[in-house]
């Protein structure tokens, strides 16, 4: 009777390590990394954790058992950390005292039953995979401190891109994207791969948008999809967690979707709209085909406090869209927006380096975001 009495110091002494280390794991994800997906995931873990004790009918047997003050190991708890020095090294530490304490859970799980032991097993193995998310370079990271965003596209450009790209990126450009919306696969991909070699030359992201096939073949970091584009699950699969997937969305419950559903980060816009210019730019071109397509999803302008509420509510990087140009770009910068995405405002410009640069200063020097009212 003793003996199985202090195998329940172990479950209950096991369970609370568990619990314990998933909780600090989830603030970490929630409140340091902003990081939905993998806090949800932690959450879940959580709550799973508590069910396997229901159903193993753990309670206040367990409680009961509990002799805190005769613990022998109860003024180690503290010294045992004592190592940490960092936000990595916590989460280290956490990930080894869960994985540790669900091995425990699952070996005198065994004195209760097989199918007790197998539930924490499993468990422990998830625990592994988490491990492998939390600790390894994330995509987004590589987003994270871009500041200026620029979209290149033959129909607005004021010269060949693979100038206008040299030229963006001189004026501090920190990503660059390739839009040619009907452009054949083939040639798309011979521009593409030109771009990626001077994006690379220069240490910046080249990010390809709607063709998951041409971002694979040219190298690029990664791709933008929208609406009518390959899903964003479809499009993480295909990529695979190394490379970059963001997002057009229109609508707060889109954005969140896509910050829980594995984007790096979703554009909201436009701002102050643009699509008809553009629009009549390809039709100049001879491509009015085209040029109907697009006016026909032009969209009304969705204004600043669109960005704000995106900024306030998603967890992921928010990048502002349409219309923004070195006049207007202090406006969009004080709604507390991290990146611009900028087209016309850059590459239409007769002196694209210092329509950049002016961008960029207009983010680097914003105001503090105002309290929304």
């Amino acid at each position: 009777m003793r003996a199985m009495s202090n195998v329940d110091r172990v479950l209950d002494a096991n369970l609370n390590r568990a619990r314990e280390a998933l909780r600090v794991l989830e603030d970490h994800e929630r409140f340091v990394r902003n990081d939905p997906r993998l806090s949800a995931a932690l959450k879940a873990l959580r709550h799973d954790l508590a069910a396997v004790c229901r159903d193993g009918g753990f309670g206040v047997a367990l409680v009961r058992s509990r002799e805190s003050r005769e613990d022998v190991g109860k003024d180690l708890h503290a010294s045992d950390q004592a190592g940490v020095r960092g936000l990595d090294e916590l989460v280290v530490a956490n990930c080894k005292r869960l994985q540790e304490a669900l091995r425990s859970l699952e070996e005198f799980g065994l004195t209760r039953s097989r199918a007790l032991a197998t539930s924490f097993g499993k468990l422990r193995f998830r625990a592994y995979e988490l491990e492998k998310e939390l600790l390894l370079p994330r995509p987004g990271d590589r987003f994270a401190h871009a500041r200026l965003y620029v979209i290149v596209t033959r129909a607005v450009a004021a010269r060949p891109l693979e100038r206008v790209t040299r030229e963006a990126l001189e004026g501090g450009a920190d990503a660059i994207q390739l839009r040619e919306k009907l452009l054949p696969d083939r040639d798309y991909l011979e521009l593409a791969r030109r771009l990626r070699r001077i994006t690379e030359k220069a240490g910046r992201l080249f990010l390809v948008n709607d063709r998951v096939h041409v971002a694979l073949a040219c190298g690029a970091d990664g791709v933008h999809v929208g609406a009518e584009d390959l899903p964003l699950l479809e499009a993480r699969r295909l990529l695979g967690p190394e490379r970059l997937v963001g997002v057009t969305c229109h609508s707060l419950a889109a954005r969140q979707a896509a910050a829980t559903g594995g984007a790096d980060y979703v554009s909201v816009g436009p701002v102050y709209g643009a699509a008809t210019k553009f629009a009549h730019r390809v039709e100049e071109r001879g491509q009015a085909a085209g040029a109907a397509r697009l006016a026909a999803r032009e969209l009304p302008p969705s204004g600043l406090a669109s960005v704000r509420e995106a900024v306030r509510r998603i967890g992921i990087p928010v990048v502002a869209i349409g219309g923004i140009t070195p006049e207007n770009a202090g406006a969009v910068a004080r709604t507390g927006v991290a990146c611009l995405a900028v087209c016309a405002g850059v590459i239409a410009r007769t002196d694209v380096a210092a329509a950049a640069r002016k961008i960029r200063r207009a983010l680097l020097r914003r105001a503090r975001p105002r309290a929304a009212r």
